[in-house]
């Protein structure tokens, strides 16, 4: 009966071992990938946005992120139209002047904010620009990321 005991707690460690492994490696290959979007701007709330909808096998939970986005700028009282049309603008001035037609990013786990990845690559280039163009119209204080995860029951610093 014993031995029967120290077998399973075996087999159980065994399996827990084999599903960190799992874990670990789907985590370092998510943050390996390369994502592309064609980074329509757009509306959200009071922020101006990158829509990443159109990017393939973005790894979100869409039961707490209805529309993965990359918030560009934000302010309390929003932007009009016009102003959501010169952040278009601006994004095609950068797509041309870098000749691209789409743009390109990685994503690593933000440990600040647990529910958010940081962006690096072209995207997180075009959002330097635009932040640079655009900072007498914004108050977007976090750093180029993209919310991934429902917020965890840790409160996050403000």
């Amino acid at each position: 009966m014993r031995a029967d005991g120290i077998h399973r707690s075996f087999a159980v460690d065994l399996i827990r071992r084999a599903v960190l492994i799992c874990i670990i490696s789907l985590q370092a290959s998510a943050s390996s990938m390369l994502y592309a979007t064609r980074a329509n701007v757009t509306r959200d709330g009071k922020a101006i946005v990158v829509d990443l909808s159109d990017v393939a096998n973005l790894p979100y939970d869409p039961t707490c992120v209805s529309m993965p986005h990359n918030t560009i700028l934000y302010r309390d009282s929003g932007y009009s139209r016009s102003e959501l049309q010169l952040v278009r603008e601006a994004r095609d001035h950068y797509f041309k002047e870098n000749q691209l037609n789409k743009l390109e990013f990685s994503l690593a786990t933000w440990k600040k904010w647990p529910d958010s990845d940081l962006v690096s690559g072209s995207l997180k280039d075009m959002w330097d620009f635009i932040q640079e163009e655009f900072k007498e119209i914004n108050k977007n204080e976090r750093s180029c990321h993209v919310q991934m995860r429902c917020p965890s029951t840790e409160s996050c610093p403000n």
